[in-house]
């Protein structure tokens, strides 16, 4: 028996062969197209102000302290004068810090002169001292933080309150 094709099987058996392969380009073609568009997925445009934690009137959506001046120390509350210029505030607040059991009070001196720093120096390059509610005085720049959202409060109960030594 003669293995030789016929006309007609080898023209068959090239459009099978074409098929073949036109078959693996477009998969390869979509496969590449379904990477890019998860890709560009992943990476994305530019993340919108939501995605970013901005809210709409610019400020962040989270933040967890407020600098400002003690105005008054009655009991276990701090009035603190919040200036819009220091914080994400609109406009200039007067903030009621409580404090309690687990508030811890520092004192930090941050004056230093940053040229006495010896180059590759690390730690800490401020003096830092824990102090008690009693050593906080009217006109002290504090600095009270909580451990959650303090974002559009008034009134929140401080874990730290840091007396910022001028």
């Amino acid at each position: 028996m003669d293995n030789t094709m016929l006309p007609a099987e080898s023209q068959k058996g090239k459009k099978i062969t074409m098929v073949v392969i036109v078959v693996v380009m477009v998969g390869l073609v979509g496969l590449v197209a379904y990477n890019f568009i998860a890709k560009q997925k992943t990476n994305g445009p530019a993340e919108t102000n939501e995605q970013n934690n901005v809210s709409q009137d610019g400020f962040p959506t989270t933040f967890y302290s407020y600098v400002g001046t003690i105005k008054s120390l009655v009991g276990n509350k701090i009035e603190v004068e919040a200036l819009a210029s220091n914080n994400y505030l609109k406009n200039d607040e007067t903030i009621v810090v409580l404090t309690n059991g687990e508030t811890v009070f520092l004192e930090q001196d941050k004056n230093i002169d940053i040229n006495q720093i010896e180059p590759g120096t690390s730690g800490e390059f401020y003096k830092t001292k824990t102090i008690g509610f009693g050593d906080l005085k009217v006109g002290n720049e504090v600095t009270v933080i909580d451990y959650e959202n303090v974002r559009g409060k008034t009134e929140f109960t401080a874990k730290r309150v840091e007396v910022n030594v001028k």
